[in-house]
């Protein structure tokens, strides 16, 4: 594959993991200016390291349409799976962990 594609590829995939952090961030406010970089760092780096291992792995066409899609589902799905577990963390800081543990048990009734 020549440089040029390769490139184009990565920046496309760049942009629509990040858009699709960002529409997440929508749905899930984070709390500070800090988290929401982090967060839409990761949906960025993720879409741009896994996209086209998930392509190749279901064996969906490569073309710019399923490309931009991944990408995007790949970058939401990594802002809600880390908010999901920044804020399960900082709530087993808050009240301990054994606390948090009978909290889960209890939710699942």
């Amino acid at each position: 594959m020549p440089i040029k594609e390769y490139t184009a590829g990565k920046l496309i995939t760049a942009l629509a993991g990040g858009t699709g952090a960002a529409i997440a961030m929508a749905v899930l406010i984070p709390r500070s200016k800090k988290e929401a970089f982090l967060r839409g760092y990761v949906g960025l780096a993720s879409s741009v390291i896994s996209t086209d291992m998930i392509i190749r792995r279901l064996q969906l066409p490569a073309d710019t349409e399923t490309v931009i899609f991944v990408a995007a589902a790949v970058g939401f799905s990594a802002w809600f799976t880390l908010g999901a577990a920044a804020r399960s963390l900082e709530r087993i800081r808050q009240i301990g962990l054994i606390q948090a543990w009978e909290e889960l048990k209890g939710w699942r009734r």
